[in-house]
């Protein structure tokens, strides 16, 4: 039986994402995250870092510290990454043709901002056929 390849999908896991309100056990998700995407990687997945990108003086503009991925997740060989500048992952961004190029009959969809808005809307994973989970 052929193994069915996988996309994870790590939505807004940045720095300033996370300042003034660190979750519990922050470096437990990083650990979880890192697992999940290397199993993702042995299975001949692919990763794709989504990552929102805050206007000029936002604390999530890519030129600034919040706008880089949590520590240690911020030096991956492997990995797509994918800019947004609105709530949807999907909306104005490259990831849905990203997804077409990889072929994945299965989405997992992890992140710290990730919306339900990213998954119905009508060009999310929910509208695309593919097996669609969310780890957390």
């Amino acid at each position: 039986m052929a193994t069915k390849r996988s996309a994870l999908l790590v939505i807004d896991i940045q720095q300033g994402a996370f300042t003034g309100r660190v979750p519990h056990h922050v470096e437990g998700v990083v650990d979880r995250i890192k697992q999940l995407a290397g199993r993702v990687r042995a299975a001949d997945g692919v990763v794709v870092y989504v990552q929102h990108d805050g206007p000029h003086g936002d604390p999530l503009h890519p030129s600034q510290p919040g706008g880089r991925l949590l520590p240690g997740l911020e030096s991956h060989e492997y990995g797509l990454f994918v800019r947004k500048t609105s709530c949807g992952a999907f909306l104005d961004t490259e990831l849905d043709a990203a997804l077409r190029s990889a072929c994945p009959e299965r989405l997992i969809v992890t992140g710290y901002i990730a919306t339900w808005a990213d998954f119905l809307s009508p060009v999310g994973p929910a509208a695309s056929g593919r097996r669609t989970e969310i780890a957390v």
